[in-house]
């Protein structure tokens, strides 16, 4: 062959592999960022969640305490557990409505795309 031609061959292909460690380098960057970047999201929005039951907890100990001086205990009792069971169920309607959106991750429109591709692919004769 043509010595040419061979080191342009080479020349390329050493290309190719620079730019492909590049990417591979870049992606597992993004990962290790991303990664770290969640988890520490994650353990923020318990702590979140976690002072909001505790917030929650307290408020209607206060609340009970409050009624007791006015009502009977298991009047004041029944008024928390409503206080209670209203949050729970506000949030509960609230969560089925965000949880909805976990079909997402499934990628419905993806697989739809790439069947479509293999269907069209297959139907095709070879000529």
């Amino acid at each position: 062959m043509n010595p040419l031609l061979d080191e342009r061959a080479q020349a390329v292909g050493e290309e190719i592999r620079d730019y492909a460690k590049l990417h591979v380098d870049l992606a597992r960057t993004e990962v290790r960022d991303g990664s770290t970047r969640f988890v520490w999201g994650l353990i923020l929005v318990l702590c979140g969640a976690a002072m909001g039951a505790l917030a929650l907890v307290a408020g209607c100990a206060s609340l009970y305490l409050f009624l007791h001086g006015r009502m009977s205990p298991p009047a004041a009792t029944a008024v928390v557990t409503l206080v209670f069971a209203s949050v729970a169920a506000l949030s509960f309607r609230l969560a089925k409505g965000r949880l909805v959106g976990v079909r997402s991750l499934l990628l419905p429109r993806t697989r739809a795309m790439l069947s479509e591709a293999l269907s069209w692919r297959n139907g095709k004769s070879n000529s």
